[in-house]
């Protein structure tokens, strides 16, 4: 909020018919845990891996999360 006349005279506001300032919303808090495990790993084939396995693994977490692991 508070920056729409600046905006639009930069360089960047002549690509824009309709510049509409907003109140942001914030996340109000956030959780972690330290109890998360793995709970399924996966080669970027898509198969299900038993152990690491060198090069891309792809780790499924206890909370839901995916992330891409490289192991060598």
């Amino acid at each position: 909020m508070g920056t729409r006349d600046d905006y639009c005279a930069s360089d960047f506001g002549k690509y824009f018919e309709n510049i509409v300032e907003f109140e942001a919303t914030g996340i109000d808090k956030t959780t972690t845990s330290t109890d998360v495990e793995e709970v399924g790993r996966y080669s970027v084939n898509g198969q299900r891996l038993s152990a690491p396995t060198k090069g891309l693994n792809i780790v499924k977490y206890s909370d839901g999360s995916v992330k891409k692991v490289a192991d060598r």
